[in-house]
């Protein structure tokens, strides 16, 4: 299956840069053009918790994406999230997976639009993150998480809530939904 297409989440033709403190997100996002580019835009949350920093982000993506329902991340890069969590009486499922980078958060809506969004990591200075923030965002930019962040010369700092022991709750998970692990005896 392909995936959806990718939209760009403002309707100036300039980037935009969004802090807003009542609502507690901070995104950039390209502006409508043709799809450029790794990225269409960028997000610097507050915190390591998803759970927490997601409903402002989904409400700042409404307008272009419509209601997320699928939020794609990386597993060792946030603290543990649950498959699903409620947002304003919708279900957005979350899926965590090992192989994406670790600085991006996909969001992608039911009509099959799509956001690929570069995580600047909540520890970034103030000034370093907001030039993440208006480079990712630029019209026509096509650089790499890596080019971008050290672009900008991100600190790539590691999460501080790794798996323990590396179980990152995928066979919980597994078993819950009516999976089984075989033991061998």
């Amino acid at each position: 299956m392909m995936p959806g297409p990718r939209i760009h989440i403002t309707a100036s033709p300039t980037p935009t840069v969004l802090d807003q403190p009542l609502m507690g997100v901070r995104v950039a996002l390209k502006p409508i053009a043709p799809i450029t580019g790794y990225v269409d835009g960028a997000w610097w949350p507050r915190s390591r918790d998803l759970t927490t920093e997601l409903p402002a982000l989904l409400v700042a993506l409404t307008a272009r994406l419509g209601c997320g329902a699928r939020v794609a991340f990386n597993l060792t890069a946030w603290a543990h999230a649950p498959r699903r969590i409620k947002i304003d009486g919708r279900v957005v499922r979350l899926e965590g997976f090992r192989t994406l980078d670790e600085h991006i958060v996909d969001v992608s809506a039911p009509n099959g639009q799509r956001a690929r969004l570069l995580v600047v990591p909540p520890e970034t200075p103030p000034t370093t993150a907001q030039r993440a923030l208006v480079t990712a965002s630029q019209p026509g930019n096509s650089d790499s998480v890596g080019v971008l962040l050290a672009a900008c010369d991100t600190i790539l700092i590691k999460p501080s809530s790794a798996p323990h022991g590396g179980h990152d709750g995928a066979e919980a998970r597994w078993e819950a939904d009516g999976g089984r692990v075989y033991e061998r005896g």
